[in-house]
């Protein structure tokens, strides 16, 4: 049996109840992402430090490469905490949906 933090024996399905909750609170489907790409113009709900909230898109993945319209600065910042900051997408001059509706499904 597995020892805890404190040496005391943890059950296994405690841990098991545990490891359930975790997963299930940080498990991303398919699907929950925005549907953010490379030359989408971001804009975000709070201003970079130089007071410009208008970013490009240079890369996406796990993490996002985006680049300030206003001063030019790169950053590398994980797609949760973008996802998170970003008030409008525009996409080629165009705004665009942050959270497209995803496809009913019909049988038929």
């Amino acid at each position: 049996m597995p020892e805890g933090v404190w040496g005391e024996n943890i059950s296994g399905g405690v841990l098991a109840y545990v490891w359930e909750v975790l997963y299930n609170k940080y498990e991303k489907k398919a699907g929950d992402c925005m549907d953010v790409q490379v030359g989408d113009i971001l804009q975000m709900k709070k201003a970079h430090p130089c007071g410009g909230n208008m970013f490009s898109v240079k890369r996406v993945g796990m993490d996002f490469r985006i680049h300030c319209d206003t001063c030019g600065h790169e950053v590398m910042v994980p797609r949760a905490k973008v996802e998170k900051n970003i008030k409008k997408i525009f996409r080629g001059g165009v705004e665009v949906e942050k959270n497209p509706p995803k496809p009913s499904k019909t049988t038929g």
